[in-house]
């Protein structure tokens, strides 16, 4: 996920596979982005830190946040060494943990308990902007109520574990109210995702979903209202409202 901010702040969130490390940089080098102002990493699985391998060779990060769960993966050794190498602040996120740039606030939302594994200890983060607002909930797994009565009410919901049946729940969708959800998958994947449980939920709250599998999700708003279109990259040509992360917000 690739935020703009309205002074032109950089956060991105996750990077995808190592594949996709070279793509990543190569947007947001087209994007004109110089510098990342914050750079999180939900959880050390390869799909999410990955690609942001390549992203710390190539462009420089002010800060970095860490789930802080360790399990000692040749990828995640290797993110770790460059964080180290690029001599950005990092940070092991806990509880209480905010960044406000400008009008933007960053929220971390913990857990209610503390978390056994990678997925159950992502970073779930509440971006808020004026009367915007997103919950990205990494790849939590969280079933627990006393987790989801802190979440607060969000306009963009991207989904638990890309449209896992244990990330969105019926109290989930009570609590936080979402306009529009957003997904990210695999097409075809041996996991079955989105689960038809979560699809069928998501139609009975009228929250309208959004997935990459149609192509890269563009939001842009004001901070009052909002749009939400489909952008393609063709013939290698990006514009600059192209993405080629999984979910892109401008705004």
């Amino acid at each position: 996920m690739f935020f703009k901010l309205p002074k032109g702040e950089i956060v991105l969130i996750d990077g995808g596979p190592a594949s996709a490390g070279e793509r990543v940089v190569s947007y947001l080098k087209k994007s004109g982005v110089k510098k990342i102002d914050l750079l999180i990493a939900t959880h050390p699985h390869e799909d999410h830190m990955g690609g942001l391998i390549s992203v710390l060779d190539s462009i420089p990060v002010s800060k970095v946040w860490d789930s802080g769960h360790n399990i000692g993966t040749i990828t995640q050794i290797k993110f770790l060494e460059r964080v180290k190498m690029s001599k950005s602040r990092f940070e092991i996120v806990r509880a209480g943990f905010t960044e406000r740039i400008g009008d933007v606030k960053i929220e971390v939302i913990p857990p209610a308990f503390p978390q056994n594994n990678a997925n159950n200890s992502s970073i779930i983060t509440h971006v808020s902007w004026k009367n915007m607002s997103f919950l990205l909930m990494g790849d939590a797994e969280h079933k627990d109520r006393r987790t989801i009565d802190r979440y607060p009410r969000s306009t963009v919901l991207k989904l638990a574990h890309h449209g896992s049946r244990n990330g969105t729940t019926r109290s989930l969708l009570q609590k936080v109210k979402p306009r529009m959800a957003v997904v990210s998958y695999e097409e075809n994947n041996s996991f079955g995702h989105p689960h038809k449980e979560v699809l069928k939920l998501l139609q009975e709250f009228n929250v309208k979903l959004y997935s990459t599998v149609e192509g890269n999700i563009v939001i842009e708003s004001n901070g009052e209202n909002y749009s939400v279109n489909y952008a393609v990259e063709e013939q290698g040509i990006i514009d600059m409202i192209k993405s080629v992360l999984d979910i892109f917000f401008k705004w």
